[in-house]
């Protein structure tokens, strides 16, 4: 078994955890990318939590500013 084979288990939980995997040696396809650049380039992590930030923000229908909060939705 590998992880491959329990991707589709864990997307069940939501849209943010439906992955697929990829060929270690096929070409990173934006808007990913590589974690040697998110690790080097701190601006690439930044815009990528932004990112994901304001698509949680949304799917809550929270303001950006709050999203992180903690505290739970109304």
């Amino acid at each position: 078994m590998t992880i491959a084979d329990d991707l589709p288990e864990i997307a069940s939980i939501g849209p943010f955890f439906d992955v697929t995997t990829h060929e270690e040696s096929s070409a990173v396809l934006t808007p990913w990318r590589l974690m040697s650049e998110l690790i080097t380039l701190p601006q690439h992590l930044a815009g990528r939590v932004d990112r994901v930030r304001a698509a949680l923000a949304q799917a809550s229908h929270r303001p950006v500013a709050t999203s992180n909060s903690g505290s739970p939705p109304r």
